[in-house]
């Protein structure tokens, strides 16, 4: 009886460090500093954007909402008035893994933007992440779907969010 329970124990130790093994170090990043109080942080469901894709809109508006419709969630982690630089080396170091490959690194002036995919066997991209860390702010910015290069600078510009300038550079480098 007592070899069932030692097996019993092991399998669930077995089981519990696989689980926390799956963690992204996205979710890492962000479930450390979603807490924080002095972060603006933003989560869209992917509820939230079948809605947005049922809404009847002008021919402009068509690209946003057919891109919409193949996003599946937003994260934004932001923090105004503090120097970033140090996040954003923090979580470009976390970021850096086979998880994620670097498309685009700007640098203007004090701040820095960069710019991570991950992609399935396709060559679709299912996640971009924009790390922007400045003398005064930092932005991370999570999109995960069928990502669509050409047309994520007109998401940024119809949703407004913080660190959403930034996603026109994609299409344009």
């Amino acid at each position: 009886m007592q070899v069932k329970s030692f097996i019993a124990v092991l399998f669930m130790l077995f089981t519990v460090q696989i689980s926390s093994a799956q963690i992204s170090s996205l979710d890492k990043f962000f479930n450390k500093h979603q807490e924080d109080p002095l972060f603006t942080v933003v989560t869209i469901s992917p509820k939230l954007f079948q809605m947005f894709a049922k809404l009847d809109l002008d021919e402009e508006s068509e690209d946003v909402k057919e891109m919409i419709q193949q996003i599946t969630s937003l994260r934004i982690l932001a923090r105004d008035s503090m120097d970033g630089t140090k996040l954003y080396q923090d979580a470009f170091t976390q970021l850096t893994s086979s998880e994620f490959e670097e498309l685009i690194t700007v640098r203007d002036g004090s701040e820095n933007v960069r710019f991570l995919i991950r992609e399935d066997g396709s060559e679709v991209i299912k996640q971009l992440v924009l790390l922007v860390g400045g003398s005064d702010s930092f932005v991370l910015l999570d999109i995960t779907g069928n990502i669509d290069l050409k047309n994520i600078g007109k998401l940024g510009k119809a949703l407004d969010i913080p660190g959403g300038e930034h996603l026109e550079k994609v299409g344009t480098e």
